[in-house]
């Protein structure tokens, strides 16, 4: 089993889904710490960049969006390249995903298992940018660099800067040419409340993607940044799109042969609520736009099902408030999944505006008959 990797060009390498088990060198993995949801000043306040070497540069940002939590809850942080030198710059994804952090003026190393590495990608010069790389912490796997004995990290409540550092291996590098970069972020300040180690959070991590008896299943991981498309295709075949749209994206799913059709069209609701397919950034804000979604703006969350089938656009057509109940079960019988928001940035929260996402990273995952994906 294995998840999608998103590539710089926003689409993603896949693998079939067996079970739910997620590796830690997939390019997208997040780093963990055990502390409960914090305030941050983030790049979406003050798009800063680290310092530049040869005109590649790194910058690392704080989600606020929903975010994955364990015991005691989880900082999700967020990395991205930009280069904006005359050259290309080739990079193995985990030089981003483990790096370096340096919390208060002191560097910590994670040590991670699995097999290494993952497929080299590339990022043009002129203002090339990469995927946006979510980032989690384990804190018993994170340990002060040089300091005798071991010392794991142990973030106490309170004002923490953190910034990152690439990291560079014989297989794990960032380079321009034959040359090797290493690069540091800008700084992110962190606020962790006090009653963070003993405030119980529940867990917000998506749900299995599993086979049941006479069903295939697949699923994946994918990145995607505001008025970009997302689109890959499954080892089975299936086409899934995230389009652009005012304040987010549209969820298609099509087939090779049917790019350019929608699949999951009659996935209901299609009046009074927002559809599930829709992923909007006012979705997660209250009716002011000025905080989260207090219940004042009735819209889905993080998790969105959705139903599809190879009849739609041939033997069943949308038609609206006309589209019969038996022509939705139909769909639903064959073809059933969901889509789960990971992580989110959204445009500042200002009184009396709509909230739009700047960039979401996601899981999703696709069921249908054993015969019915050829």
């Amino acid at each position: 089993m294995a998840a999608a990797r998103t590539t710089s060009d926003g689409h993603a390498l896949r693998k079939t889904a067996r079970g739910r088990r997620m590796s830690l060198q997939t390019a997208t993995v997040a780093i963990l710490f055990s502390i409960a949801a914090p305030t941050a000043h983030s790049l979406q306040d003050n798009p800063a960049w680290g310092e530049s070497l040869r005109g590649v540069q790194l910058r690392v940002d704080v989600a606020d969006g929903p975010v994955p939590v364990m015991a005691g809850g989880v900082l999700l942080l967020q990395a991205q390249l930009r280069n904006q030198g005359a050259r290309p710059v080739t990079f193995v994804g985990e030089a981003i995903v483990h790096p370096d952090i340096e919390i208060d003026d002191v560097w910590y190393a994670p040590v991670w298992a699995g097999s290494c590495c993952s497929s080299p990608r590339e990022i043009p010069g002129a203002g090339g940018k990469s995927a946006v790389f979510p980032i989690r912490v384990i804190p018993s796997q994170t340990f002060a660099s040089g300091v005798t004995p071991a010392r794991t990290l142990d973030l106490a409540p309170g004002r923490h800067s953190i910034r990152i550092r690439t990291i560079s291996r014989e297989s794990i590098y960032l380079r321009q040419g034959a040359d090797s970069l290493v690069l540091t972020s800008n700084a992110v300040v962190v606020d962790v409340p006090l009653s963070a180690s003993r405030t119980p959070v529940p867990s917000a991590t998506p749900p299995a993607c599993v086979e049941e008896a006479g069903r295939r299943s697949e699923w994946l991981h994918g990145a995607v940044e505001r008025r970009e498309q997302f689109s890959t295709t499954t080892g089975a075949g299936w086409v899934v799109r995230l389009e652009p749209i005012e304040y987010g994206w549209m969820l298609r799913i099509a087939t090779k042969d049917r790019a350019t059709e929608d699949l999951s069209s009659l996935t209901p609701p299609w009046h009074g609520v927002p559809n599930p397919r829709e992923l909007e950034g006012w979705h997660f804000r209250n009716a002011g736009n000025t905080g989260p979604n207090d219940a004042s703006v009735n819209a889905p969350g993080s998790l969105r099902e959705f139903i599809f089938s190879p009849l739609v656009g041939r033997e069943i057509e949308y038609s609206g408030g006309a589209t019969s109940t038996s022509d939705v079960d139909r769909v639903r019988s064959f073809g059933r999944g969901w889509l789960f928001l990971e992580s989110y940035r959204l445009t500042p929260a200002r009184s009396g505006g709509r909230a739009a996402f700047e960039s979401l990273t996601f899981w999703a995952c696709l069921t249908w008959p054993q015969k019915g994906a050829e």
